[in-house]
């Protein structure tokens, strides 16, 4: 599991020092408002995408998992981001009205609603482990 954490924090360092090479430097800002560690995972057809669900705002943040940067999921349409943040929420009853890009295309950041007492980051801290490895949150 160590290991897993460490490639999880390489990926996270290699998307935001990209991002700031790239002259995105709201990427690699907003990136590090995350905390730098994954929370989750979502898998949709053959793409993976890392979750970070932001501790205080209604918001996380797609990036694509390390072994999908070969896909260029720069190239992915704003759909396939959307879609994968809805599946991520889905379960607890919540949705994602919007995902914006905050970087070259290769990470996007969600804002969900979820119903009155539904807590996402909580949720996703207690259910640790199970979604980081692509288990559906449980309400």
């Amino acid at each position: 599991m160590r290991g897993r954490t460490v490639l999880g924090q390489a990926a996270f360092a290699l998307t935001a020092t990209a991002a700031v090479l790239a002259g995105a430097p709201a990427l690699a800002n907003s990136l590090f408002d995350y905390g730098g560690f994954s929370n989750a995972s979502v898998v949709m057809g053959d793409n993976t995408f890392r979750i970070y669900v932001h501790k205080s705002r209604n918001t996380f943040v797609l990036e694509a998992a390390m072994k999908d940067f070969a896909k260029r999921p720069n190239t992915w349409p704003q759909s396939d981001w959307q879609a994968a943040a809805n599946s991520f929420v889905r379960p607890l009853g919540c949705v994602v009205p919007q995902t914006v890009s905050i970087g070259p295309g290769v990470a996007w950041e969600a804002t969900y609603l979820c119903p009155l007492g539904v807590d996402l980051p909580a949720l996703v801290k207690q259910q640790g482990e199970a979604v980081k490895g692509g288990a559906a949150l449980r309400p």
